[in-house]
């Protein structure tokens, strides 16, 4: 039997034949694009977004605490299986939470500040020990890295205090304290460009004037916050966020009349 004019039999089964490979071809390709990012996923640090508005990850520290570690605790869960993923999913749901530890299958959240320079605590009165805590505070943060000075400063309320990467309940000696018209210098590891410096302050703190340049002197840099803008949020922290491409080596903060009370930096650089 003839077929049809104008229609061969080849053609129509080609055509057939490239459109099952091409929705096959489009099938595999999504499958094969959300099979990698599902790995990408579990391999990469537990997101969520802190209080602060910005997108972040964990970064593993120290785990054992002061006493008063306890004053900064949101609440403890017992979970169904020891899961770090669980934990920081619980964190990423939890107002205020900036810091989760792990002690068997109990999730524990704080929102104490802490860093990768926090030694850990020694002393044999400690009471706080976990098998793991993870920071969103010290995610991409780099003042561990840096040199902090100051032109005066009260008693034992050293300017290292201000990146010694610990931070709860206005502990005094973890805090310093810069007495007025003085400044608090921050050297960074080299000239860098900055997206923002977070600063955990005392609620009693004025904000200060923030220069940033390449200049050891405030004066020759330029100024990238007056103290008016620095506002502080409802956990008694202030951001400054120099300008996109710029760079320096140093950044100052110069108190006003009254003392300066720092008690914890975080700097996130590009």
């Amino acid at each position: 039997m003839d077929l049809p004019r104008g229609r061969t039999g080849p053609p129509a089964f080609t055509l057939a034949t490239s459109l099952v490979g091409l929705v096959t071809l489009v099938t595999l390709t999504a499958l094969t694009n959300l099979l990698a990012l599902a790995v990408l996923t579990c391999v990469t640090s537990p997101r969520g977004v802190s209080a602060q508005g910005e997108g972040v990850g964990y970064v593993k520290v120290s785990t054992t605490f002061p006493h008063s570690f306890a004053n900064c605790k949101l609440k403890a869960v017992g979970l169904k299986h020891k899961s770090q993923a669980a934990c920081a999913a619980l964190c990423n749901r939890t107002p205020d939470c900036s810091i989760y530890c792990m002690k068997d299958n109990v999730c524990s959240l704080y929102r104490a500040r802490v860093s990768q320079r926090w030694p850990g605590y020694t002393s044999a009165y400690e009471t706080n020990t976990f098998a793991s805590c993870y920071s969103s505070w010290a995610y991409r943060d780099i003042s561990h890295l840096t040199t902090v000075t100051a032109t005066a400063y009260y008693g034992s309320r050293l300017p290292s205090h201000a990146v010694n990467g610990y931070y709860c309940n206005f502990e005094e000696s973890y805090c310093t304290s810069v007495y007025g018209g003085h400044t608090l210098k921050v050297d960074l590891p080299g000239p860098l460009a900055i997206r923002v410096v977070r600063v955990q302050a005392w609620s009693n703190t004025i904000p200060p004037d923030v220069y940033f340049g390449n200049s050891s002197v405030y004066s020759e840099n330029l100024m990238i916050a007056p103290r008016a803008q620095n506002t502080l949020n409802a956990a008694y922290v202030f951001t400054v966020t120099p300008a996109e491409g710029m760079e320096g080596k140093f950044l100052f903060f110069i108190s006003p009349s009254s003392y300066l009370h720092i008690c914890e930096i975080a700097i996130i650089p590009f």
